[in-house]
């Protein structure tokens, strides 16, 4: 079962545009707030999640609750692990 009177390129423009503006959005933020560009904020995590759904809701789509909290979940998850792995494998600067 899928997303609910919801095709797939609809899905995937909700979360298509939710990613950029999420993070458009983070660092307006971060920058009304004074924290530096590249500076750690515990929304960095989550902004294109944020994002996505409340796009979602404004087109009308309101889901049951583990739709939001799966992804949220599975990002929990495996984000902080590939990043670690990420590192170890030198593919990234920092574990973070």
């Amino acid at each position: 079962p899928g997303y609910p009177n919801l095709s797939w390129w609809e899905l995937g423009l909700c979360f298509g545009f939710g990613v950029p503006i999420g993070d458009w959005t983070k660092s307006f933020l971060k920058r009304q707030l004074g924290i530096q560009p590249g500076g750690k904020w515990w929304v960095e995590k989550y902004d294109f999640l944020i994002a996505s759904f409340i796009i979602l809701a404004v087109t009308g789509v309101l889901l049951p609750l583990t739709y939001y909290l799966i992804p949220l979940a599975f990002y929990l998850a495996v984000h902080g692990p590939g990043n670690r792995l990420s590192y170890k494998l030198g593919w990234r600067n920092s574990p973070n």
